[in-house]
């Protein structure tokens, strides 16, 4: 800039120089300021995101047991893409969150439009979506209007500062933060994932309360999916339920090696494992078959990404746990069917998990005389070792560490599945909790993982020892149908 006006002066000033100057100095006077105005705002927009959200964007991005890395969580500019609503599929109801759409929807030339938040890493599914674009003539360039952070997988936390809403995105991308890389977002995927959170949503506040009094959803209302000329993909919306003076933790950071010495330590206790046992097992174990019995889906990834705790600002646990992410579970069509949910939901998900997981939809269900559930319980999953997590705990033979934890998880389950069923097995009601098959190891690299998938089957009348004896099978078939309970009693249904 000095040399520049220096080359003004080379000869003699007159007033034509003058004036050049001038104007130079006033262009790159209006230029600072307008950059420097820019940023004061962007600043003034940052400073309205809730301590809710950064506390959970410190959580996702500092406290991952899966990698211990300190990723950052300062807020990021988010770029989006303006697509007309004809060239996609808008999966919110009628009676989707109104702040949400109106920052994601948005009228143009007479013509409703959509905005479309690329996830900030991706390589890949962005280019597609670019060519997509040019492909249908619209214009390619993105926008700058929200404002987010990344989080310990694809999924964004996002703020808008227009309408001062706050949700997430989940895009396709070629580059997560996890141990899964290329992780895409297909339009099957949104719309089965959007029909079931809908379904969950609308079912839990409905529920006794006594059953549900640990479940809390972060329900994903709604997305946009765009398919056709070489493009497939999904960008899935998810709603938080946070609350002044409450944070929410994901589950995986209480295994973290510094955060949960002082999680534990916040509860009352010194000891990590035994707080892990006592406390944190107890009310994740019974949100999960809660969940479970109260709406039909029993997850294949009851890990600790998929859950959150509720705690207070002191750090101190209110007992209520957060369930997110429903793409990925096992169906149960006669709870669903009890509850009112659509035969399109059943059929729909049916299909979607076998083309998807290859899983069977539900292991000896049937319409009458019993049932069977299948509760996964994953507290570990890829985690690094804890100096304070002892190798005992990995479940070998004579190892009675190891073996008295699992006692206590498939103990805790029954008792849970006891609590539901109380009244259908006071009257010579039957049901069994097996471990179906126990996975519990160390990695070579050091990382621990623990399943644990339960199959709970469910019957009434004295057919022998247990459900997997085979005279136990042979006497069922046999016995009159007239002192059968109904599958539709069990789970409190009218009629026969």
């Amino acid at each position: 800039m000095k040399r520049f006006v220096h080359s003004l002066f080379r000869h003699r000033p007159n007033c034509g120089n003058v004036i050049a100057v001038f104007f130079w100095a006033i262009f790159f006077t209006t230029a600072f300021i307008s950059e420097l105005s820019s940023a004061q705002i962007r600043q003034q927009d940052i400073a309205r995101i809730s301590p809710e959200m950064r506390f959970l964007a410190k959580m996702e991005n500092h406290y991952n047991p899966v990698d211990n890395e300190i990723r950052p969580d300062a807020p990021i500019e988010l770029e989006h893409f303006e697509i007309p609503l004809r060239l996609a599929e808008n999966l919110f109801t009628d009676a989707g969150p109104k702040l949400i759409t109106d920052a994601l929807l948005f009228t143009k030339a007479n013509e409703t439009w959509i905005r479309w938040i690329p996830n900030p890493d991706d390589t890949f599914y962005k280019d597609q979506l670019v060519q997509f674009l040019k492909d249908n003539q619209v214009d390619a360039s993105s926008k700058r209007r929200f404002i987010g952070f990344r989080t310990s997988s694809r999924s964004v936390l996002v703020f808008d500062p227009v309408t001062g809403v706050e949700f997430s995105t989940k895009a396709s991308t070629n580059n997560t933060r996890g141990n899964w890389k290329d992780k895409p977002e297909t339009s099957s995927v949104a719309k089965v994932v959007t029909q079931v959170s809908n379904y969950v949503s609308r079912i839990i506040p409905m529920m006794e309360s006594k059953h549900v009094d640990h479940i809390v959803v972060a329900p994903e209302p709604g997305g946009f999916t765009i398919k056709g000329n070489g493009i497939d993909q999904g960008m899935l919306i998810r709603t938080y339920p946070f609350k002044k003076g409450k944070r929410l933790i994901p589950i995986f950071s209480l295994f973290h090696e510094e955060f949960g010495k002082k999680f534990a330590e916040a509860n009352g206790y010194t000891d990590r494992l035994k707080f892990v046992r006592e406390k944190l097992f107890p009310i994740w174990i019974k949100s999960i078959v809660q969940f479970s019995f109260t709406t039909g889906f029993m997850s294949n990834s009851a890990h600790g990404q998929n859950y959150l705790v509720e705690v207070d600002e002191s750090l101190h646990l209110t007992g209520k746990v957060i369930h997110r992410d429903f793409a990925d579970a096992r169906i149960n069509p006669v709870i669903i069917s009890r509850n009112g949910g659509s035969k399109e939901i059943i059929e729909t998900y049916k299909k979607f998990s076998e083309n998807n997981y290859g899983n069977e939809v539900l292991e000896g269900a049937r319409e009458e005389g019993w049932i069977a559930m299948k509760i996964h319980f994953s507290p570990v999953q890829g985690n690094i070792v804890n100096s304070w997590f002892p190798d005992q705990l990995i479940k070998q033979d004579g190892d009675r560490l190891g073996y008295t934890l699992f006692l206590e998880i498939q103990n805790q389950i029954k008792r849970e599945v006891e609590q539901i069923l109380e009244g259908p097995l006071k009257q010579d009601g039957h049901y069994e909790v097996a471990v179906e098959k126990e996975v519990a190891y160390k990695n070579q690299d050091g990382r621990y993982e623990l399943h644990f998938p339960f199959r709970i089957s469910i019957w009434q009348g004295s057919f022998g020892k247990t459900w997997s004896d085979p005279d136990t099978r042979t006497q069922f078939q046999n016995y009159p149908s007239s002192k059968v309970i109904k599958c539709r009693q069990i789970f409190g249904i009218e009629g026969n």
